[in-house]
């Protein structure tokens, strides 16, 4: 039976939760926490400045258990 790579959900909280209800499969671990710092970066570039109006942004990552991999939070103030 061929294994499938784990499930890893990508949970944006930026004045609104935006809970990541499909998730992306990644080789593990590292890998998502990888993905992690790609995903803030294009995430806050996509706000178009609208990321100074609150007051933090915060991504988790979590796998398929729940269990949290590992967590962003980024503030910006004037």
């Amino acid at each position: 039976m061929e294994r499938t790579m784990p499930r890893y959900f990508f949970h944006v909280r930026d004045g609104i939760d935006s809970p990541d209800q499909d998730g992306v499969e990644l080789a593990g671990p590292n890998e998502a926490r990888k993905q992690a710092i790609i995903a803030c970066g294009e995430a806050i570039k996509e706000l178009h400045g609208t990321f100074w109006e609150h007051a933090e942004w915060r991504m988790r990552v979590v796998d398929e258990r729940g269990v949290t991999v590992c967590a962003l939070s980024l503030s910006g103030s004037w």
